[in-house]
């Protein structure tokens, strides 16, 4: 049944830019499709919407995804930094030795980890500076924005390549990405509305516990 709905397709043009790739990739047809049931006519998405929709979602996974990694552990200060970040906001780990002990042997080995994204993807991420990827990345975004102010979904509210772009960006907070990000790039504005949209519509008081920086 599966395999029916999501038969395995072979991709040959980018989906964003229409470009050749020089690879071939594997993907499954539909797989973005979202099912809509017990909705009005008039709240459907346009064809247009749908397919920019489905479009943005590609390249957030083929694209924007695979810069996080090699931005948090650039090298190995950074990759101390990040997992002192993440560490200290943990449950289980935050300020516990065991959080410290993972900070300084897992911080420096994340920075390989890193490093095997960037030759894995060596075709994605094209700079010496991986952090000047993403700063071209996040641009290609607001520059795909239907609307200078607005959500990638034309409307009001976001679309869900809206969120998956969001929540990728979002692991960045309280980490030494962050900042450069927002200073180096145009995604401040959607950004920040993005997070005011996702905080106003959470069932609880959003805290720190939800977003790491109260003012980014």
């Amino acid at each position: 049944m599966f395999d029916k709905c999501y038969p395995e397709i072979e991709l040959t043009h980018d989906l964003v830019t229409g470009e050749p790739l020089k690879k071939p990739v594997k993907d499954y047809a539909n797989v973005r499709m979202v099912m809509r049931d017990q909705i009005e006519i008039e709240d459907l998405p346009s064809n247009k919407d749908l397919k920019r929709e489905q479009r943005w979602r590609q390249w957030v996974q083929d694209k924007l995804l695979h810069a996080i990694a090699p931005n948090l552990y650039r090298n190995y200060g950074e990759s101390i930094a990040s997992t002192k970040h993440y560490i200290s906001i943990s449950p289980k780990f935050g300020n516990t030795w065991t959080g410290t002990t993972i900070n300084y042997v897992g911080g420096p080995a994340m920075y390989h980890i890193g490093q095997i994204i960037v030759r894995r993807h060596k075709n994605i991420l094209t700079n010496n500076d991986p952090r000047i990827d993403l700063y071209k990345f996040c641009d290609e975004w607001v520059a795909g924005l239907p609307s200078k102010n607005g959500f990638m979904s034309g409307k009001d509210e976001p679309n869900i390549a809206d969120l998956e772009a969001f929540g990728t960006l979002a692991m960045l907070e309280g980490t030494p990405v962050f900042p450069d990000m927002i200073a180096n790039t145009s995604i401040k504005k959607w950004y920040n509305k993005m997070r005011k949209t996702v905080g106003d519509k959470q069932s609880t008081n959003v805290d720190e516990g939800c977003f790491i920086q109260a003012d980014p």
